[in-house]
């Protein structure tokens, strides 16, 4: 049948373009009429005239195919990186307890203080409550009825076992090194007067394993990371070694002019 498209790599004849738009399902809707076929055309070459423009672009711009040759040894390294590395980082309960093992000096809890407190508003009040603390007075019983924190009778004054970090009554407590038993105040604090006993006091210590698991997950993962990236890496230093001339970089410098 009579040729209606020439390229240097194929033509098409009408017979083929029909056959064509009567069996791929791309092309459903297009009518086999001038605007139809034209339209069919179009879809058949455009792509095959962009192939071969982007095909030579690489030759016709030398830049163009530097950056290329770039981009597909980047995605080639990333692809071997994932294979050897990356996707080997999975969390080894046995190799984590044994880099635990090794490194749990580095986690450890922070001192913590139970501490109960009387807060009132006036330094009236706090100074006859401390004097009744001091003539025998019981803490958790002067709490319930006076202090005035919200929530805080019903608890007698109680808050917890607390870190400085995290409690200012705590800080005040740690920052006079009060030992369980100690009473401090009154002090003036949030617009009132606190007076503050500490209970008891839990000294800092090394975490257990599964304390420390927050802490130690991102450094072992860390580590694991190290390790198999320099295993990679040997293994493509043996396959493919390279051997630098010093003889020839001695020879060029020694001959190279001095500035």
């Amino acid at each position: 049948s009579q040729i209606i498209y020439y390229s240097p790599q194929n033509n098409y004849s009408i017979n083929s373009l029909l056959d064509s738009m009567t069996r791929r399902s791309d092309f459903r809707g297009y009518t086999l009429n001038r605007l139809g076929i034209t339209r069919a055309l179009e879809k058949m070459t455009e792509p095959q005239l962009t192939n071969r423009a982007m095909g030579n672009l690489e030759r016709q711009y030398p830049e163009f195919g530097d950056r290329m040759r770039e981009f597909r040894d980047g995605i080639l390294l990333f692809k071997a990186e994932d294979q050897e590395v990356w996707s080997k980082l999975k969390f080894d309960s046995t190799l984590a307890r044994y880099y635990y093992d090794t490194t749990s000096a580095r986690y450890r809890t922070e001192t913590k203080y139970d501490i109960s407190e009387i807060y009132v508003l006036t330094d009236t009040m706090a100074n006859d409550i401390r004097r009744s603390i001091d003539n025998g007075g019981d803490f958790a019983q002067l709490a319930a009825q006076n202090t005035m924190r919200e929530g805080a009778r019903e608890k007698k004054g109680n808050i917890g076992l607390v870190a400085a970090r995290e409690h200012k009554l705590a800080a005040m407590v740690h920052d006079r090194n009060a030992t369980p038993g100690t009473i401090i105040g009154p002090i003036a604090i949030d617009k009132g007067f606190t007076i503050v006993r500490v209970n008891r006091v839990e000294p800092a210590r090394v975490k257990t394993f599964e304390e420390a698991i927050p802490e130690l997950a991102p450094a072992f993962q860390d580590q694991l990371q190290k390790n198999l990236t320099e295993k990679w890496l040997s293994e493509v230093r043996s396959r493919h070694q390279v051997k630098v001339e010093i003889a020839t970089l001695n020879d060029i410098f020694m001959h190279s002019p001095k500035k």
